[in-house]
């Protein structure tokens, strides 16, 4: 299929993307990712409710759900420890070579409590937590919590090249014009900027009465009101982020029709 007949077909039904899900387990067995196909399908779901504007549908088969050992995959490296980011990466974009070409692989890890993605052409899959790792704040004494159900969905963003909303500035992001992430190491350079994003200085910023309030436009101590895009998808918000903007969507097409890895998802 030609480029240009892609994206016909792109804009012209709704596209279904199969994942391939991959329970860890450590190099001995041992510490299994307690992911089940139930939680898998509970996130696919979220995920295609806020994904279809986007004219996609990713699907999970029951005979999608394999287990590798390997405790690096099945452990979150510590953060700035860019050796051990660097072996993940390089192992785990060997693993994926291994399985299906028309197929997003998910790594489902046993540690760690956060996703990530990147670069298409660089980081080829999706590390994911535990479904009851993924907590919104804290866990209770009981280790129990409430599992963030746009966490797959928003992985998938940055799986399909989008940056967060919010930069490494921080705070100070609220400050500027437009804060839309492409200063963060998520952004395809390569591709047209997000600029229809308001500023965003990151959930992190925000007092917990500020985030939980019905007015959702907030004070920082510089005086500045606003709005934070809430309910975007890149955002850090994961109780309201559930769209996409025209500028991210036009992304992910893009991203779709040139980026070698992601275009094997049409690919018989």
């Amino acid at each position: 299929m030609t480029t240009a007949a892609l994206a016909v077909f792109l804009s012209a039904c709704t596209t279904e993307i199969p994942i391939i899900a991959i329970q860890m387990a450590d190099d001995d067995g041992s510490n299994p990712s307690s992911i089940e196909e139930s939680e898998i399908r509970e996130w696919l779901e979220v995920a295609n409710d806020h994904w279809d504007a986007q004219d996609l549908e990713f699907t999970f088969s029951d005979n999608d759900l394999i287990q590798i050992k390997s405790t690096r995959l099945n452990t979150k490296p510590q953060d700035a420890n860019d050796p051990q980011w660097e072996l993940y990466r390089l192992t785990a974009n060997y693993l994926v070579t291994l399985t299906p070409a028309n197929k997003i692989p998910v790594i489902f890890r046993a540690r760690g409590n956060t996703s990530w993605s990147g670069i298409p052409g660089h980081t080829n899959y999706i590390s994911m937590p535990a479904y009851k790792n993924a907590c919104i704040g804290k866990q209770n004494k009981n280790k129990e919590c409430e599992p963030d159900e746009s966490l797959l969905s928003h992985a998938l963003g940055h799986y399909f090249g989008l940056g967060h909303t919010f930069g490494s500035a921080g705070c100070s992001a609220a400050n500027q014009e437009n804060t839309d992430g492409d200063s963060t190491t998520m952004t395809m350079n390569s591709l047209a900027p997000v600029t229809d994003t308001s500023s965003d200085p990151g959930i992190g910023c925000l007092s917990e009465e500020q985030i939980e309030s019905q007015d959702r436009t907030v004070t920082l101590t510089s005086g500045e009101r606003f709005r934070p895009p809430w309910r975007n998808l890149m955002s850090g918000y994961p109780t309201t982020r559930n769209r996409l903007s025209d500028d991210q969507s036009e992304i992910v097409e893009e991203v779709l029709i040139t980026q070698a890895w992601r275009k094997r998802l049409h690919e018989d």
